[in-house]
């Protein structure tokens, strides 16, 4: 599927990788990714965050995440993109970069289709690969999608981040705001050489964070509930090499 990065985010791509460039990380609002913080499109997308089905791969007794997963091949020519859906898979990290999970080959419900390709998908995964491009001059991209939510209740905080201050393993790493009702924390924290350098709180859709993962390390405080249950929805975009692209 060929996709034209949105020429109004044009401003925000070259921020993001001037930032990216400067300092290893990027922070973006709403108005950094032009048409599509308007699109009327936006609020379906977002509505599929209400349809996640709970993350089975957490520890025993960890029941506030909700996750899919699903994989996409992107290609960038000149000014336009080809976005392939692959098929889907387990997603594995070394356990020297996430120890929580030791290394194992966790299998999370798949992103649908028509979610995976949609037109607000192909937007957010396009402004990442042009930073992403723009940066390391690279044209051939492997992308990882996990549309996660976090839930806190009374007495019950939700965790962003579990294991910690990290590193995921990746080239770069997009974190996008889809939503954030009834919590408080969930400040994110960045770090270059065990020092934090910036801390930010997403609160508004779109709000976003980018970052070099080989350059600065990341985490996220817990997030607890304001009423009967605080909810925070991110998309997370892990951008890698394609081994058999340039």
């Amino acid at each position: 599927m060929a996709v034209t990065p949105d020429p109004t985010a044009l401003a925000g791509h070259t921020r993001c990788a001037a930032g990216l460039m400067r300092s290893g990380y990027a922070t973006l609002t709403a108005k950094d990714f032009g048409a599509l913080a308007a699109d009327p499109q936006m609020a379906a997308y977002h509505a599929c965050w209400g349809q996640l089905p709970m993350d089975d791969e957490m520890p025993a007794g960890a029941t506030y995440r909700r996750r899919r997963f699903g994989r996409l091949k992107v290609t960038v020519t000149d000014s336009v993109m080809t976005m392939e859906a692959l098929p889907h898979a387990a997603f594995t990290q070394a356990a020297e970069i996430i120890a929580l999970h030791q290394g194992k080959a966790r299998l999370f419900e798949p992103i649908p289709r028509e979610v995976l390709l949609g037109p607000v998908m192909r937007a957010l995964v396009a402004f990442d690969v042009a930073a992403a491009h723009a940066v390391s001059g690279s044209t051939r991209w492997l992308v990882n999608l996990h549309m996660v939510r976090v839930v806190a209740r009374s007495g019950l905080d939700g965790q962003p981040t579990p294991e910690g201050r990290h590193r995921d393993g990746h080239l770069f790493v997009g974190m996008h705001l889809l939503g954030r009702t009834g919590c408080g924390g969930g400040e994110s924290v960045v770090y270059v050489d065990d020092r934090p350098v910036m801390k930010t709180t997403m609160c508004d859709q779109l709000d976003s964070l980018i970052v070099d993962d080989q350059r600065v390390t990341h985490e996220v405080t817990a997030i607890t509930s304001t009423g009967a249950e605080g909810i925070r929805d991110m998309l997370l975009v892990d951008l890698n090499l394609d081994p058999n692209g340039a």
